[in-house]
């Protein structure tokens, strides 16, 4: 009690309901390995996603630093209520903006697939089991493919496993599909495509079996059934990859942050609502590589300041990247002033991405922060939105 005190916040889908300070002193004698309950009181229920941080003050001023100045942190789930999550996410992120449902139709070649609704038209390709362009109220809102992303930018920890990664050609793979099926289901335009993910003239990284649903408003759901081909090494990541206008710069996200987090390096950072640029996200690193993922992610809303945008939710916490470079890019350049702009804001939306780990000096990367499971499935989420600001 004579170095510090404790204040603690409830914030509940990131806003915060509650404030206060712990009175109680004894808190901050409690010797290792003891125990004692302190209560918190505040009068908005726990309910939603709700999280408790404790945040260490020091007490008195010093030399150097001030009264106030934080020490530390702690940050302590209370409540997850899935109930309805993404139905209550779109109507408070996006409320009258959120355009209605309407008529929808279909047509096919032996190449593409082509929805039509009251203010969209979206494009996919039956090769590569992804959508190739998205428009939106009239305006182009994917710029090039959407793919299937296993690879990243190699950090200094990749140092090693980057050799396995690269003689399996996780660094130039793609997907090939080999059977679509398109119908109308329950007002829903649902898409099933079984597709691979290979390196040419390299055996199998994985199966997919994915099912595409588009909803008369423009949204589309989708859940990725995942097999892994268990004799290839563990995978950087795996999600998707879309290139948006570059116009689209702004971010908001629920989940850790502010500072880039990964499954194993996130503790500088919590669980909180949070808005960059995406020129802020990315983390200037001398040599290019991995940077700016945001780990435990809730939701990520990405607009541009004209309104075009795209919400992402997800049933599980995901990891996002937002940023200038492609990872191709980052991969290529020695030095980060050799560094170009792709003309694109490009957005991966990562199931899980393996961790950052301390393999430049350090041990391998444990096990439990491996992507490396045989079999793994993820739905996601993505609704296109034009509002004005």
């Amino acid at each position: 009690g004579d170095y510090l005190y404790v204040s603690y916040s409830v914030a509940r889908n990131g806003e915060v309901i509650a404030r206060g300070i712990i009175e109680d002193e004894s808190i901050l004698n409690i010797k290792p390995h003891e125990e004692k309950v302190i209560y918190l009181t505040f009068d908005q229920p726990i309910e939603g996603d709700c999280y408790i941080k404790f945040d260490y003050h020091q007490k008195n001023d010093l030399a150097l630093t001030k009264r106030g100045h934080l020490l530390g942190f702690d940050q302590v789930k209370a409540a997850v209520d899935r109930i309805g999550l993404k139905e209550d996410r779109i109507k408070s992120l996006l409320g009258e903006y959120d355009s209605p449902k309407g008529e929808m139709s279909f047509s096919e070649t032996d190449r593409y697939i082509f929805v039509s609704g009251v203010n969209f038209k979206y494009t996919y390709n039956k090769l590569t089991g992804a959508f190739e362009r998205m428009v939106y109220d009239n305006n182009v809102l994917l710029e090039k493919p959407m793919n299937y992303n296993i690879w990243r930018a190699p950090t200094d920890n990749d140092r090693n496993v980057r050799g396995k990664w690269e003689e399996c050609g996780y660094d130039r793979a793609f997907s090939r599909a080999y059977a679509t099926q398109v119908s109308m289901e329950d007002s829903n335009i649902r898409i099933i495509t079984e597709l691979s993910v290979t390196a040419v003239h390299i055996q199998r990284i994985l199966d997919i079996s994915t099912e595409w649903n588009i909803a008369g408003d423009g949204a589309i759901s989708v859940n990725m059934q995942v097999e892994k081909n268990m004799e290839t090494p563990y995978l950087p990541r795996f999600g998707l990859r879309l290139f948006l206008p570059q116009e689209i710069n702004k971010v908001e996200y629920f989940g850790f942050g502010p500072y880039e987090s990964y499954a194993d390096k996130r503790r500088a950072s919590y669980i909180d609502r949070f808005t960059a640029r995406v020129d802020n996200l990315h983390e200037d690193y001398i040599k290019p590589q991995e940077n700016g993922s945001h780990w435990g992610c809730h939701y990520v809303k990405v607009s541009s300041d004209s309104g075009l945008g795209l919400l992402v939710l997800d049933d599980e916490p995901f990891g996002f990247n937002a940023s200038y470079y492609t990872q191709e890019e980052l991969t290529s350049k020695l030095h980060n002033f050799e560094l170009e702009k792709s003309g694109s804001t490009v957005l991966c939306l990562d199931y899980a991405q393996s961790g950052i780990g301390s393999n430049s000096c350090g041990p391998e990367l444990i096990e439990k922060y491996r992507l490396n499971a045989q079999r793994f499935h993820t739905t996601m989420l993505l609704k296109p939105f034009v509002r004005s600001e």
